[in-house]
């Protein structure tokens, strides 16, 4: 053998004897009973007696050890959100409005719609852009009106009947 291929295999040997030894030792140290002469069990609670000094210097003991002090939190357990119960969404009331005619106002000149509120009983007359329930007139053409906001439209058409002779 020459002198590199020695110096390898003692390097491996010592490696393996290395860790053989922290082996033992670790098996040693974790088989070691604990030493449990600390002189109280964790239920008892040690008091100063009430004439002496309470207070302790560095590297003194502790004169009260209580097993309350080991009752505290180290973590909270998260709250879980609990679904909200959402009222569902109302529908409006039907439009009850009747029309009843379409009119010239005489003191616009624009045509005009004669509509009955049977909830208020009355008669009202409304123009294009006037609001009347909630909702804005859109439209009055000959024989409709267009009610209508954002969200909902309504057309009232003019009832008509016929007289059979």
């Amino acid at each position: 053998m020459n002198r590199t291929t020695n110096h390898h295999f003692l390097l491996h040997i010592a490696i393996r004897v290395s860790a053989m030894i922290a082996l033992v030792i670790l098996v040693l140290w974790y088989r070691t009973p604990v030493d449990r002469s600390s002189g109280f069990e964790m239920a008892q609670s040690l008091t100063v007696p009430a004439g002496e000094s309470s207070k302790t210097t560095p590297g003194s003991a502790p004169d009260a050890v209580s097993a309350s002090m080991f009752d505290v939190e180290l973590w909270h357990t998260p709250v879980v959100a609990q679904p909200i119960k959402v009222k569902p969404i109302a529908k409006p009331a039907p439009l009850k409005l009747q029309l009843i005619a379409i009119i010239a106002d005489e003191r616009s000149g624009r045509e005009a719609a004669v509509l009955y509120d049977p909830e208020h009983d009355e008669m009202r007359r409304v123009h294009i852009g006037s609001q009347i329930g909630g909702l804005d007139v859109r439209e009055i053409t000959q024989d409709t009106v267009e009610l209508g906001n954002g969200t909902r439209s309504h057309s009232i058409k003019l009832e008509t009947l016929e007289i059979e002779q």
